[in-house]
């Protein structure tokens, strides 16, 4: 891409190139035309007009003049007659005593000026608030009527942690058991009427099983 193409293709490209291209010119003494001629193939007017022109299509608010100063009311008005009185000044010293100017007006006149500011500021929030109305009604239902639903998402149950092992093979995690109930060593008094029955069956049960095994014998010595 030739630089003539570069400077075309962005408008920070052609702003970088004018200030390079002035600063050169003014240290080196040599002419600003002649060397924006070799840098591209249109002049400075025609490229600021194309981005001033791209600007407005892409900001639908660029259509909107911007509010005026009252120093701008009043440069519109002096400069010229400032401009008849020093024809042979530049555009720097136009705007300089232009200012000059401004100081030098009184109070009355100011106000007067101060006027078709606020006047001008008053015309461009109702054209300003135009636009916006009609960009709102151009906007398709169908991007304004979206309805966003959320969708619940299940938390993550946490993985089971393991047990470290230390170098014998043994767990490391220490397991805390819980302390068995307290068991109260006196005895109910239904619990010793259960023991002392017992007891007494057992006692009864023995001479019992003894006069069993010893009938036999005896019966046998009188036969």
């Amino acid at each position: 891409m030739s630089i003539s193409s570069q400077i075309r293709a962005s408008e920070v490209h052609f702003k970088l190139t004018q200030k390079v291209v002035t600063a050169l010119s003014t240290k080196f003494s040599f002419s600003f035309d002649d060397a924006w001629a070799e840098l591209s193939n249109k002049n400075v007017d025609s490229l600021t007009k194309m981005f001033r022109k791209e600007r407005r299509r892409n900001d639908p608010l660029s259509q909107v003049k911007k509010p005026r100063t009252s120093f701008s009311f009043f440069t519109q008005e002096f400069r010229p007659k400032v401009q008849t009185a020093n024809p042979k000044a530049s555009f720097g010293d136009l705007s300089r005593l232009v200012s000059v100017e401004w100081k030098k007006i009184t109070d009355s006149d100011r106000v007067r000026f101060k006027g078709m500011e606020t006047s001008d500021k008053e015309r461009y929030q109702v054209e300003r608030a135009r636009v916006m109305a009609e960009l709102a009604s151009a906007v398709p239902a169908t991007e304004t009527d979206v309805v966003v639903t959320e969708v619940p998402v299940a938390e993550p149950t946490p993985a089971p942690t393991k047990a470290k092992r230390s170098a014998k093979g043994k767990s490391s995690a220490k397991t805390v058991e819980a302390p068995a109930p307290a068991v109260d060593p006196t005895p109910t008094p239904s619990a010793t009427k259960a023991t002392t029955k017992e007891v007494t069956k057992k006692a009864t049960a023995k001479p019992a099983a003894k006069r069993a095994r010893v009938a036999p014998k005896a019966t046998a010595q009188t036969v």
